[in-house]
């Protein structure tokens, strides 16, 4: 077993704004853990469940300029096995859906 880490990211058009408040919204509402933010930098720590086997997931994200739009950028890591990847790769891809119905609800 060794020390994961992942990045991810996924691009919006919408503003940064926007962005970090749907990002805020899912975290709080959803099925993270631990969220804390700082307005100030629009950035993110949280935890989510890995897998059926219980694997708490450690992120950091951050909400970032991106041409006309903003970009959501996610760090995660874990002391897991060689099955972790794929588990961080279906809970990112999980926040950014709920991101992405978020922020076309807001615009």
């Amino acid at each position: 077993m060794t020390d994961v880490q992942q990045s991810f990211d996924r691009v919006y058009p919408v503003p940064p704004n926007t962005l970090y408040a749907a990002v805020k919204a899912a975290l709080t509402q959803g099925p993270y853990k631990e969220a804390q933010f700082d307005e100030f930098t629009r950035s993110v720590t949280f935890r989510s469940k890995g897998g059926a086997i219980g694997y708490l997931l450690r992120w950091q994200g951050q909400v970032l300029e991106d041409g006309g739009g903003s970009r959501l950028h996610l760090t995660g890591g874990a002391y897991a096995s060689d099955a972790y990847p794929a588990f961080a790769v279906r809970r990112s891809n999980e926040l950014f859906t709920d991101v992405s119905k978020r922020c076309a609800a807001m615009v």
